[in-house]
């Protein structure tokens, strides 16, 4: 990339620290774009009273992935944590924020979970249910960004078949969830491969669920993460567009 770039602009912080490690173009942290994204949608007021959620209730996120191989693999799994979570947490409430493209697929393979899943499509009525929930369960990918930019305590579950077990084995990286590389800590609990499974993952999220130190523990753990995720405050747009202009004025 050297011979053709000038510069590179990264939407990840530790990004930087790799181009400089492996002589690449100068590399510059703007910020992640998912921001921006998530500050344009207001969470909708009285997700709550409109879902008929109690005070007793502890809502659930359930983000079972966004590919069809993702959900054919991770909905039996998690539907399994849940009847399990459901004779040990009193008053747990799923709510599965779902994609257009795979809405359909997921209701009818959901449709016998208990707790009355509650189905939210819209992104902010999304936002709304990851500021009520209680904790969260879900597949590896963007969608943990977006729960650690909302503070909600989160395990992360992922298998991705013969060929997962080879990049788990070869990753030279600690941790596949993003936002544990960001905060360089375990800050999202992963269970991955054959540790996804209903006797791994349920311990995690019923402490989260149950336990309220464990629970503060997680959120302090990620509160952190929006200011991580910037460069000096800035929205990522303004950062880019300024060092455009610094590096077509050299």
């Amino acid at each position: 990339m050297k011979k053709y770039f000038d510069a590179v602009m990264a939407f990840l912080p530790f990004e930087p620290d790799v181009f400089a490690a492996n002589d690449g173009p100068p590399c510059h942290f703007v910020g992640h774009p998912i921001i921006d994204r998530l500050t344009a949608f207001e969470p909708l007021p009285n997700f709550g009273k409109k879902h008929g959620l109690r005070d007793s209730h502890k809502p659930l996120i359930i983000l079972p992935g966004s590919r069809l191989c993702e959900v054919k693999t991770l909905v039996p799994v998690f539907g399994d944590v849940l009847r399990r979570l459901e004779r040990r947490v009193e008053g747990i409430r799923p709510i599965i924020p779902l994609v257009p493209h795979m809405a359909d697929r997921v209701r009818e393979m959901t449709a016998d979970w208990p707790g009355k899943p509650i189905y939210v499509e819209d992104e902010a009525e999304k936002l709304a249910a990851f500021h009520e929930a209680r904790a969260a369960l879900a597949a590896s990918g963007t969608a943990t960004m977006e729960l650690a930019l909302a503070g909600l305590p989160t395990t992360v579950a992922y298998n991705m078949g013969l060929m997962g077990d080879f990049l788990v084995r070869t990753m030279p990286v600690p941790s596949v969830v993003l936002v544990n590389l960001i905060l360089d800590a375990p800050v999202m609990p992963e269970f991955l491969q054959d540790r996804c499974n209903v006797d791994d993952i349920t311990p995690s999220i019923q402490a989260m669920l149950d336990d309220e130190a464990t629970n503060a523990h997680y959120r302090a753990l990620l509160a952190p993460f929006r200011e991580a995720m910037s460069y000096q405050g800035q929205p990522p747009a303004h950062r880019a567009a300024a060092l455009t202009l610094e590096i077509m004025a050299d």
